[in-house]
Parts: structure tokens; sequence; C-alpha cells
């Protein structure tokens, strides 16, 4: 005949109502805060050796395999929480440029501090002098150079011969094509070779084609979803700027859509770099916005389509065309060079066979 059990006492309930809790919302961090102390209440249940309602204190028991797994989860849980914490953390950038990009990410593409720092990690700034060269034709194959301050020219031979020309600004970056490996076709590809070169002092970031391979792939995932917003204004600002600057009089924009002031042309640094941070782009916690959290975080139904991915496969396939050509090409650059040194070494010349 069944009977009726006694209830848990109050360490299975705090753990079960945990249990509950975790599965109303949505954001990753209270998920795991709820799962952590509901393993720390099933801890606790199991070193009293589960009393039942409304017992609390132990009863001279202990029940090994819950103490096991409960401290298995408690660390893998535990640990994730701290990660997740270290994330909000607020982040401090050593020099001036760098909490510049800051502020030119944040506004371009709406990049977070952390990710802006990871972002930083994978280049390196520059500073090139007026008439030495930014990029030469063979770096702006694996180059993606953003110019922060200082004016260029592009010089461009065309795959059908014709020379083209083309200024460059503050906040402007080439080579644009690089940008496929991010997973989303934008074209630009394989349209001659060109070289930039500095008409004043001109400081810059720099990336590798594998370095951006890396932000796209082995970072956090908001930081290639962030890169892929910047990506979206680059394109259309180029494209803007470009077209239908000369016949509309349409000037250099911000990331407000304002005009860039008049000494962007003399190159002076975007406003988008150099103006300060106001209020609603600084992230403060505040109790308001703690609960503002919570509130939105709480989705016991989940939307449709959550688990499903932005990514079109067509734009995978340029990614992967991209790193493909490249390393084809540095392997061909490294048997070029192995051979140019072997025959140094045997006294041929360089057009001796």
């Amino acid at each position: 005949m069944v009977s009726v059990m006694d209830p848990p006492g109050p360490w299975g309930q705090a753990s079960s109502c945990c249990f509950f809790l975790g599965g109303l919302f949505a954001d990753i961090l209270l998920i795991r805060i709820f799962l952590f102390l509901a393993y720390t209440f099933l801890l606790t249940n199991g070193l009293c050796g589960f009393p039942n309602w409304p017992d609390y204190q132990s009863t001279g028991r202990i029940e090994i395999s819950t103490i096991v797994w409960s401290c298995m989860n408690l660390i893998v849980h535990g640990s994730a929480i701290v990660r997740l914490l270290s994330d909000e953390r607020p982040i401090k950038f050593k020099t001036e440029d760098e909490k510049q990009m800051r502020s030119f990410f944040g506004r371009r593409g709406g990049m977070g501090s952390l990710e802006v720092k990871q972002v930083l990690k994978k280049g390196k700034f520059r500073k090139v002098k007026a008439g030495e060269k930014i990029v030469d034709r063979q770096q702006a194959t694996d180059t993606f150079v953003l110019l922060i301050e200082g004016k260029a020219h592009c010089i461009r031979n065309e795959k059908d011969g014709v020379l083209s020309t083309a200024n460059f600004y503050s906040g402007m970056a080439f080579d644009i094509g690089l940008l496929n490996v991010f997973g989303v076709y934008i074209g630009f590809e394989n349209k001659g070779s060109f070289e930039v070169v500095a008409d004043a002092d001109c400081v810059v970031f720099e990336w590798s084609i594998y370095a951006l391979n890396d932000l796209a792939c082995n970072c956090g995932p908001a930081v290639s979803n962030y890169f892929r917003n910047f990506i979206l204004f680059t394109v259309t600002a180029e494209w803007e700027f470009r077209t239908l600057s000369e016949p509309q009089n349409i000037p250099a924009r911000t990331s407000h859509g304002t005009p860039e002031p008049l000494d962007f042309f003399e190159g002076k640094r975007s406003v988008d770099f150099v103006r300060p941070l106001e209020d609603w782009e600084i992230r403060r916690l505040t109790f308001k916005g703690f609960f503002k959290w919570i509130w939105s975080s709480l989705e016991p139904f989940m939307p449709p389509g959550t688990r499903h991915n932005a990514l079109p496969t067509s734009g995978v396939s340029a990614k992967t065309r991209i790193m493909s050509v490249e390393r084809v090409r540095s392997s061909v650059l490294k048997t070029e060079t192995a051979l140019s040194k072997e025959g140094s070494e045997t006294g041929l010349g360089e057009f001796e066979c």
C-alpha cells in the first residue's frame, strides 16, 4: 500500500525553491547563482541526514552521495559565478589612446570595456610619419588598419590596370575586405593591389589577419557580435562618404549621424575618439539598475529561436575563403624566402637558374 511520506525539512525546501527560481530567469548569472544556492542547501541537507519537516537539525546520519555530487556542482557553478562577475568588473585603460579606443568602439559598435580590452590585446598601436607608407602592397593583403589620427591617401592598381586614389581620415579603416573573416560576406575582395601613404603624422592601430580570425572565433561571442556592428557602420559610412559626399555635399559623419568638424579633414581625430563619455555611455551599478536587471531577466517561458545562430552560412564560406587565400599566400612567401636564402648561400644570383 502506498503511503505519503513526510515533506523534506527546511533545507530540502530551500533547495527545491532555488532550483525553481533558476528556471524562471534567462540571465546566465542569475541561473548560476540560484543553482549554487540550491546545491548549498542540498549539501547542508545531506550533512544533516535529510531531516523531515519541520526539523532542520542533524539526524545523526549523513548521505555521502548527496555530499559528493553537491560539492562537485558547487565547484562548477562557483567557478562560473566568479568568471561572470569578473566580466562585470570596472575595466581600467592605461593610456589616453586606449581610453579613446574604448570610446570609439563603444560608439560605433556598442562594445563594452571588457570587449575593447580583448580587441586591443590582439593588435598594436603604431606611429607613422608623414610621407611614410602605412601599409605597402604586401602588408595590405594581411593587415587591417584603423586610422586614429592624421590623414593618408591610397594608391590602388585595379585589376583592369586603372590607377585610382582615395583619401583616408580619422576613424576610417582599410582594407575592409579582410573583415569577411567575421562571417558576414561584405565583398571588397581581390580588388587589385594598393598601398597607403601618410599625408601627415599618423597614429594607427593594426591587426593581422590571424588576429582578426582570433577575434572572430576564439574570444567571447560578444566580441565578434560587437565587431559586426562596427563593420556595418564602417561599410555604410565609407559608402556614403565615397559616393555621396561630392555631388550632394554630404560630410563625414560621427556615430550620432552629425558631421565631423572641419579640422577633421586636416588630420584631427574623429569626434567619436575625443568626445568625453556621456552619463548614458558609462555603466554604473545602482539600485534602480539592479532591480531593472532582475525584472528584465525574468523569463520563465522562452521565446522561439533562443538557441538559433544568426550567422549566415554564406558568410562562413567567405571567411573560409579569405583565410585559405592568406594561408596559400603565406606559404608562397615562405617558399620564396627559403629559395632566396638558399640562392644567396650557394652564390647564385637572383636571375640565375
